[in-house]
């Protein structure tokens, strides 16, 4: 049975999953176009909010990671992550636990986003589960560790 409170992920979210779970974060426009279409997201819309990224003088795209797309907001000292998809509240909250390590930062992002906590948390151990051994995962992974922990809860890494 399908739980019917739980809310569907959106499609930026859906993408961004999408492209992680195949393990790459670079891809050619044919491949690009292609996972656009089957998360149902207008590839305009997902370049202007900085989730794909074109490689000048290149046929390449790339998904950067939480910490990549957020890296901008140092520099110019506004928040570079657009928009209010599920991704953008999981990439800043990515963001600002690579800098304060709080696992209070779920209550407050779940609260700040209207997004339950559960759902970003899960978005966290896909991320985590996709393992691409890059920034955002090795941030993912520790938050989702901390936070299994500071609930009582074994972890899987316990198990092994």
């Amino acid at each position: 049975a399908v739980n019917k409170s739980e809310p569907t992920l959106d499609a930026d979210t859906e993408f961004y999953l999408y492209v992680l779970r195949g393990k790459k974060r670079s891809m050619d426009y044919d491949e690009f176009n292609q996972m656009a279409k089957a998360s149902r997201v207008n590839e305009d819309h997902l370049f202007d909010k900085g989730i794909a990224k074109k490689v000048k003088g290149e046929d390449l795209i790339v998904v950067p990671s939480a910490l990549e797309r957020s890296d901008v907001v140092q520099r110019a000292g506004v928040d570079a992550i657009k928009g209010s998809s599920m991704i953008d509240w999981v990439h800043r909250l990515l963001r600002d636990y690579s800098e304060r390590a709080s696992v209070k930062l779920l209550d407050d992002y779940a609260q700040k986003s209207g997004i339950p906590a559960d759902i970003l948390l899960g978005i966290m151990r896909m991320i985590s589960r996709y393992n691409l051994g890059d920034d955002e995962w090795r941030t993912a992974t520790t938050f989702v560790r901390a936070y299994e922990e500071l609930r009582g809860g074994k972890t899987l890494d316990s198990f092994t």
